[in-house]
Parts: structure tokens; sequence; C-alpha cells
């Protein structure tokens, strides 16, 4: 009878800590060990206003829709063998928006995995890529917008698919489902890469990132890529690939392979519902080694690439690899100081040493009708990196698609580059932001 009661006193002890505290899914486990002040994890999305905007309704707005994301309302805490995540009941205060995107906020200091700032007629939110990613930072973004014009007396008609507070919170909400659909059965994919090609341009000042935004009509690049029998995603690749082959040239570089980071969101091959990481990434490009690559050839290299790549059997062997890293027995017992002295330089060596550049594909950005009329724009701002000085991400909102750099480096080369192609092809592009 004793050891019945131990066994349930344990069972529920296991539960009330299992309730209390999480780990980090399998893509956030790399970040924290590798922030520093330029290197910060954080993505942004920015959401600008034609009306000024009230903190306190801002405020009052994100403490009502907390309760509904309680697997976002934690705190990074330092395990013996990992970071997790460590349930909290602190408020999380808005901040004044008043420097340089992505820069200054200090997650592992202050806990808190994201942020929400405000300006004048602007409403912007960081999240580290430790706890999301650019879908499920959307989601909450939805949430909040929504939550904040209800409090100012505006009542959408149609909110479907958007989380409202009150609601039942599904588990597979909070899922890990890199574990989730992790098939030991097949072959893990390989991670050999050679040193890609890196633009050698000088470093900004710590705390200063330049921010380049462009603004087209989406139908002008959806009928470009029509043309060039090419998705938008693809499309995008193929231009950033001629940009920087033609880097290489012009700067007399020694020939290196040229290779895009692009994450692929898995939510839709896998009807994922996570809101926390769920994205693998795949790395088209090409070898100049071999010679130079025409259009053409980028083309029909960017068609079949991408077809075969972003297909479940082959992102499983992508998952696979993931987790099985993070599995190995020797990375399990070692010590979080050591990973974090250790990581940063695998991370170098492994991760961004084989990529030129990174390019993300958001899709269409979607408010309540109600709402968007209330918004001017919006912009979404990767992740600052030393190792791939510039990123570029894309996205559409109503009829406009956005192409956003963001850079530590004051040379706006790639960024020039790639809206005079643009140009070029027939697609006006008016720059829209410049920080």
């Amino acid at each position: 009878m004793h050891s019945i009661h131990s066994k349930s006193f344990l069972l529920y002890l296991y539960a009330e800590m299992k309730d209390y505290w999480s780990k980090l899914d399998n893509a956030g486990k790399i970040y924290p060990a590798n922030v520093n002040i330029r290197n910060t994890t954080l993505f942004r999305i920015d959401i600008n206003l034609k009306n000024r905007v009230n903190p306190g309704i801002l405020q009052l707005a994100l403490d009502e829709i907390m309760p509904r994301f309680p697997y976002f309302h934690v705190k990074l805490k330092r395990g013996l063998f990992w970071y997790y995540f460590k349930k909290t009941e602190e408020q999380i205060m808005i901040r004044k928006d008043i420097y340089y995107p992505c820069t200054e906020w200090d997650f592992k200091k202050a806990g808190f995995l994201f942020t929400v700032k405000y300006g004048t007629k602007k409403i912007a939110l960081e999240f580290s890529h430790s706890i999301t990613d650019g879908g499920g930072g959307l989601e909450f973004t939805k949430s909040l917008l929504l939550k904040y014009y209800q409090l100012r007396g505006l009542t959408p008609a149609d909110t479907a698919g958007i989380k409202i507070p009150g609601e039942d919170i599904p588990p597979k909400e909070y899922s890990d489902d890199f574990r989730q659909f992790y098939d030991r059965h097949i072959p893990a994919s390989k991670t050999e890469r050679d040193k890609a090609f890196h633009l050698d341009y000088k470093l900004t000042q710590r705390g200063i990132y330049h921010v380049t935004t462009g603004c087209l009509d989406f139908r002008d690049i959806k009928a470009l890529a029509v043309e060039k029998k090419l998705n938008l995603t693809a499309l995008l690749c193929v231009i950033y690939l001629e940009v920087f082959q033609q880097i290489m040239y012009e700067r007399k570089s020694r020939p290196a392979p040229i290779v895009i980071n692009l994450p692929v969101n898995l939510r839709n091959i896998f009807e994922s519902r996570t809101m926390f990481n769920f994205f693998v990434s795949v790395t088209p490009g090409i070898d100049p080694r071999l010679g130079f690559f025409s259009e053409d050839d980028l083309i029909k290299h960017m068609r079949s690439y991408l077809s075969i790549e972003i297909d479940r059997r082959y992102v499983g062997k992508m998952i696979k690899r993931n987790i099985e890293t993070e599995n190995n027995i020797f990375v399990r017992i070692m010590p979080l100081f050591i990973k974090e002295m250790i990581l940063p330089v695998i991370y170098r060596l492994y991760g961004e040493r084989g990529y030129t550049s990174g390019i993300s594909n958001l899709g269409k950005i979607v408010f309540p009708a109600e709402i968007e009329e209330e918004i001017v724009s919006v912009n979404v701002i990767p992740p600052p990196s030393p190792g791939n000085l510039v990123k570029m991400i894309g996205f559409s909102f109503k009829e406009k698609f956005y192409i956003t750099f963001g850079s530590l480096t004051e040379n706006k080369t790639v960024e020039m580059k790639f809206f005079s192609r643009l140009r070029k092809l027939g697609v006006p592009v008016k720059i829209d932001t410049v920080l």
C-alpha cells in the first residue's frame, strides 16, 4: 500500500512539474547558447497604423490575451544540461520603441521570450526564435491586434482562425512537432556542406541594424513568376542567386558555392497546429566553381530543386537528422556551460559557414477586414546575423508585396542590385523603408 501511495505521489508531482516547466523545442534549443549583441535571434513584426496608439489599451489587450497563450507566458531559465521554460504570473510590460529593431531586447536577462513595443502610430512585436517562428509570431500578433481594437470599440464581423481568450487551448498548440513527426525508421539527411561565398563587407557598430523595404504591386511580381513558370519563393531565390553571383564576379572573389538558407514552414505539410518553431531549412544554391550560371540555368535548377526538396518524405529526413543530433548521448550529458562554449563555434563552422544569406517567404498576411482598414502597412524583419550580413523576408499584405532586407553592414549593394533587377524585369519597386 505504501509503494502505491508513493507511486501516486510521484505521478502527481511529475504532473505538477510538467505544468510548471517545459522544454524548448528541437529548433529552439540552439538559439540561447548562440545569442549575443549582434546575433540576437529576434525577428520583428511591425504594424503601422492610421491613428495614434493608446499605450494603456495596448497594455490591457496584452494582459487579457496572455491566458490564451500560457506557453508563451514563460521565462527562460538555465538547467544543468539545457535551458528550459518556466511558467510565470509576472506581467509582461509593453515598451516604447525607440531604437534599432531586433537589437536591444536581451531575452536571456529579462527572461521573457518576446516583447511588445509601441510608437506614435506603430505596434511592434519582437520574438526570439527560441520560442517561436514567423508562423507562431503572426498568430499571436493577430490575437493582440484583435483584442486591442475590440477594447477600442471596433467589432470585426469575422474573427475565424484567430485565437481568442476564454476558448479551449488544444494541446497540439504547445507540442514539439519535430518529435511528434519524427520517424526513426527513415534515414537522416546529410549535413556536409562546403564553405559558402560570404560578403566581406564591414560590420556595423554593435546595436545597429539596418532595414530596407521595397514595396511592389502583388499582381506585377505574381505575373513575373507566372511568366518564368516559378512560384514566388523560387523567383526570389533565382534573383537573389543572380545578385550574389554578380557581386562575386565584380569583386573578383574566389569562386565558392552560393547557398541560400530557405526556411520551410512545416505546418501545412504535416497539418500541424503548434505555436512553437516548426520549420526546416532547405538550401538552394549554385557552385560558380563549375562556371557561370545564366538566368535560364537558375530557373531550371530552382524549379527542380524545390519540387524535390519540399516534399514530406525528404523533409522527414531533415527532422530525423535534427532529432538525432539532439538525442546524441554526448550532447545530452554535456553540461550547459560547456554547450555555451562549444555550440557557437559549431554553429559558425557547420551552420552559417555553409550559407551565403537567407530568404523567408511568409506568404499572405491577413487580418479581419475592419482591422485592415486601420492598418497603413505591415513589415516583418529577419533576425540579425553576423555570419550572414544580409537577410531577406518577403510577404504580401492587401494588394502589395513587400521585400525587406535586414543588414549588419552599411554597404547596400545587395539591396540595390536586387531591386534594380526587379525593375529591369518590369516590376516597379518603391523603397518604402530605410533605417
